[in-house]
């Protein structure tokens, strides 16, 4: 199989593949579609041993659509984790891969008792199945909690047998160290000559892509994501082009308080929580707005003939002086409310430190 993405809009995440080897995926993946690739993305070959996901593309929508609508995954009794491959770039928290750890080589059976015991002291729910993807096995270890692989990691705790073999620990690779960077693209001066689809059109042309909408409160603008940065970043040496008689104004898309607040109706809505991971909340607002400090008046002369209608401006200053008015309100009201959370949380987290050190230290005795 060929191991580049063609197409990441008919390609999926399979992850808990470590025990099973690639042709096994491959035949069930084939079951509900023709398949184009089944790879590991840039993954080098040393790192292969470690990694316990594939990416699966396939060749039409249809197999692509076949594929998710099946309700369960699954082979030899082995829950599969499928993902699409566009919510993976937006939102890696989606995956458990940095609760997971390979330990190994593992040259006897009685190593495999040694190494889950020997761990199970530090985190008793911890799941574990054997991966033989190279020649080398090693056991892959799935903890409950980020935490204690974090620990792990720091400490180097690693098992000792009875003659003193020596184990590795690594990491389990993760998907977005070795996956493409995509890039937005915000284009300005659309005509109602230009759509989406003759968008499209041009800008496949150069890179493919992910997404292409027109902004709904403002038709004269659209956001492109391409799945290559460097494409983002070549275009943006030529900021302006001319498409269907348009001169077209490119800048690179940055994620701003009014996209974030407003729906298409283009009326604010109630802000969304902070990203939640299984340690909560991820990212609280670092700063809350208290005013609005407003420049100083400039006072300047002109004959009464010059004199211009300033009643628009006025009203424009009103309208963001109260939609402003209103964000702040609701930051502030939303601070107040996830700040008692966000200091349970962390409480939990000092707590569950404490006693993680706690087994780690019994665990030598």
């Amino acid at each position: 199989m060929t191991c580049s993405i063609h197409d990441p809009s008919l390609c999926v995440y399979i992850g808990n593949i470590s025990s099973i080897d690639e042709q096994s995926l491959i035949n069930y993946c084939a079951k509900f579609g023709t398949i184009l690739s089944c790879s590991i993305a840039n993954c080098p070959d040393e790192q292969r041993s470690f990694c316990d996901f594939r990416f699966v593309e396939f060749t039409t929508k249809q197999d692509f659509d076949t594929f998710l609508n099946f309700p369960q995954h699954g082979i030899d009794s082995i829950k599969l984790d499928v993902k699409t491959y566009a919510n993976l770039l937006k939102n890696f928290e989606l995956l458990n891969i940095d609760r997971k750890l390979f330990v190994g080589p593992i040259m006897y059976q009685k190593d495999i008792k040694t190494v889950t015991q020997f761990y199970k002291t530090i985190d008793p729910s911890l799941c574990h199945c054997l991966s033989r993807q190279t020649d080398d096995v090693y056991i892959l270890i799935e903890f409950s909690s980020r935490q204690y692989l974090r620990t792990i990691i720091q400490q180097q705790t690693i098992p000792k047998t009875i003659d003193n073999q020596i184990f590795t620990i690594h990491p389990a690779v993760h998907p977005k160290d070795y996956i493409p960077v995509t890039g937005k693209l915000r284009i300005c001066g659309l005509t109602e000559k230009i759509s989406e689809e003759i968008l499209l059109e041009y800008f496949n042309k150069r890179a493919h892509v992910l997404t292409c909408h027109i902004v709904p409160d403002d038709p004269r603008c659209a956001i492109i994501e391409l799945d290559d940065a460097n494409t983002v970043d070549k275009l943006l040496e030529t900021p302006k082009l001319r498409l269907h008689g348009a001169n077209l104004l490119l800048n690179k898309f940055q994620n701003d308080l009014h996209s974030t607040l407003s729906n298409n109706d283009g009326q604010f809505s109630e802000p969304t929580s902070p990203a939640t991971s299984e340690c909560s909340w991820t990212s609280p607002p670092r700063v809350v707005v208290n005013q609005c400090p407003l420049s100083k008046s400039v006072v300047t002369t002109m004959d009464v003939a010059d004199e211009i209608d300033v009643k628009p401006a006025k009203g424009l200053f009103e309208r963001f002086a109260n939609e402003f008015e209103q964000i702040r309100n609701e930051y502030t009201k939303k601070f107040n409310q996830d700040r008692i959370l966000i200091e349970q949380e962390l409480n939990r987290i000092v707590n569950e430190e404490r006693i993680i050190v706690e087994k780690f230290e019994y665990s030598r005795m």
